[in-house]
């Protein structure tokens, strides 16, 4: 069997507060930042101010600069999935945020700690430079 590849660009959201990093634990308890996947067309921007809200059911106050741009590898059967990631740093409204059913928490994590947190070495760099 022929090994596909495929490359998929996602788009993440930086949001900071009192030093600390808003990340979501996704169902199979790793950590991860809030977004997700550009679809085909789409425009990143709408992608990000899409999948807040999905996610999290709170609204985009601003988007802002791009802070990082990752990549990283995933092997599943016959498929090699290369996710480029490009993270901006966001600001959200106020209000609370209610999760949908792709997380189980959310938690607002320090960079020093984030070797305590499973999570992908990508988004532990991340966090150390944010």
């Amino acid at each position: 069997m022929l090994m596909q590849n495929v490359q998929q660009i996602s788009v993440k959201a930086l949001i900071k507060k009192k030093g600390k990093v808003l990340m979501l634990q996704d169902e199979k308890g790793s950590w991860e930042l809030p977004g997700g996947r550009v679809e085909f067309g789409e425009d990143p921007i709408i992608t990000m101010r899409r999948e807040l809200k999905e996610e999290m059911s709170v609204e985009v106050r601003s988007i802002g600069n791009i802070v990082g741009v990752k990549t990283f590898m995933v092997e599943k059967s016959d498929v090699k999935k290369q996710i480029v990631l490009i993270v901006f740093s966001c600001e959200i409204g106020g209000e609370s945020i209610i999760l949908d059913h792709e997380s189980q928490r959310y938690a607002w994590i320090s960079p020093s700690d984030v070797s305590g947190y499973p999570m992908k070495d990508v988004y532990k760099d991340l966090l150390r430079e944010s």
